[in-house]
């Protein structure tokens, strides 16, 4: 096993596909099967599957998926360290999921403002869905995750988090809002009931196949 088949695993996670994952690392598809199909000869393991949706990780390839980005954190971390010049300046790495809204990259600009002090800096974030930041979570690829979780599904969340072994931190309650045009019917109203949306059509951001995921 090496390093390289490491960070083969992870981009594939990354890219959800063998073809996407093998042109961002510029080799050919079918190297980076035979790399894959070698590793997991060497383990004993199936890492991949492949359905009629694409690929999916079996449970020892998710396990070993946690695996692989814990020890490319240390060894990059490793190789960043000993790269540090003798004045060995202060460098901070934040990576962050969130879902779709709006004050995560507003505390993002702020958390950028004053890690102006460090010498470098690198900061990461990227929206997806709940599934997708809680998984980028699970198999370290985000330190932090940012999900909404409402009265509906709290129990059910709450749950799948100390399933998941995850930690999940109540910073803000926001009440749900509705976006609609100037001239909506409702535009002046200060309040309004799920009842009262029921006629109208509405655009909001999906969640997969879960179903639990839409309250």
């Amino acid at each position: 096993m090496t390093f390289q088949q490491l960070k083969y695993i992870i981009e594939i996670s990354k890219s959800r596909s063998i073809t996407a994952a093998a042109q961002n690392l510029f080799i050919s598809q079918p190297s980076l099967s035979k790399s894959v199909k070698e590793l997991e000869t060497e383990l004993g393991i199936t890492i991949l599957k492949r359905t009629r949706h694409g690929i999916s990780f079996t449970s020892s390839g998710m396990e070993f998926l946690s695996y692989a980005y814990r020890i490319a954190e240390q060894i990059e971390g490793m190789q960043s360290y000993f790269r540090q010049d003798e004045t060995n300046e202060r460098k901070i790495n934040l990576s962050i999921s969130a879902q779709h809204y709006m004050f995560p990259t507003d505390a993002l600009v702020q958390f950028i403002q004053k890690a102006e002090k460090y010498h470098s800096y690198t900061v990461t974030m990227q929206e997806g869905r709940t599934t997708q930041v809680i998984h980028d979570v699970l198999v370290q690829q985000s330190q932090i995750g940012i999900i909404y979780v409402s009265k509906a599904t709290e129990k059910f969340m709450h749950r799948l988090f100390q399933h998941k072994g995850l930690e999940f931190i109540p910073f803000r309650q926001y009440p749900p809002y509705v976006y609609l045009r100037a001239q909506h019917p409702l535009a002046s109203r200060k309040q309004i009931n799920v009842r009262e949306l029921e006629p109208y059509p509405y655009v909001r951001y999906g969640q997969g196949q879960d179903p639990y995921l839409f309250f």
